[in-house]
């Protein structure tokens, strides 16, 4: 594989990209223009997708390796996404280079998390999504916080 490679698609609502790439290509200099690149294109294609149920997204990793050229490309999807109030999900970053990941700060960040498997990235996507969409009780709705409902008399 000379390039890295981005797939698209929307699953169960939700728009997943997934990435490819061999070990050497990701030490290369321009690696992380070119992923950049690719991951927000990607993204973007799939915004107009009538199936689309959330502008978060789901990033899957099927690679062995990563670094700082990976992460700062995650940067920049991830800047995009959160522009519109929405979160990154990425899938089996490599375990061994989980250092670079946490060493450049981007799980400290609101709206980046990791998950285990892409089952698990697009249930925690669903209910947030569910989440949002649920009409407030009539209490909530007027500002009181939903343990100060009154039930009956006391």
């Amino acid at each position: 594989m000379d390039k890295p490679s981005v797939r698209g698609v929307v699953e169960r609502g939700i728009p997943v990209l997934t990435m490819n790439y061999d070990a050497e290509r990701m030490f290369k200099e321009e690696a992380s223009k070119e992923i950049s690149s690719q991951l927000v294109d990607a993204y973007e294609s799939l915004l107009d997708e009538k199936e689309l149920q959330t502008r978060s997204c789901i990033v899957l990793i099927e690679a062995e390796t990563a670094g700082s050229r990976l992460v700062r490309a995650l940067f920049e999807l991830f800047k995009r996404v959160v522009s519109e109030g929405r979160q990154v999900i990425c899938v089996n970053y490599p375990a061994d280079y989980i250092y670079s990941l946490t060493s450049l700060g981007l799980p400290a960040l609101e709206g980046f998390s990791l998950a285990s498997t892409k089952e698990e990235a697009i249930s925690r996507l669903l209910s947030e999504e569910k989440g949002r969409n649920r009409s407030p009780a009539p209490s909530e709705a007027l500002g009181a916080p939903a343990s100060s409902r009154l039930v009956g008399k006391a």
